[in-house]
């Protein structure tokens, strides 16, 4: 390969809101966003179920934790 086609340093792997990408898959795993809440945002699995999924934005909400996918597979009205 050659070179010069990679991202700078300084801005590899952050999306375009200025986060970089965390995945979370319960609601433990906010916890280890709460220090670093400025640099990384959720993105909850594609495999949690939607019970779990309400309940991780819930705390994420509580939390002031950013998730990038927060409202994906959730019904508006219950």
């Amino acid at each position: 390969p050659n070179k010069g086609y990679g991202s700078d340093r300084s801005t590899k792997f952050i999306n375009p809101s200025g986060f970089k990408h965390f995945p979370v898959n319960n609601v433990q795993d906010l916890y280890m966003l709460l220090m670093q809440n400025r640099k990384y945002a959720g993105v909850i699995a594609h495999t949690v179920g939607a019970k779990s999924r309400k309940a991780i934005v819930r705390k994420a909400h509580e939390l002031d934790v950013r998730l990038v996918n927060g409202n994906a597979k959730l019904r508006k009205l219950e």
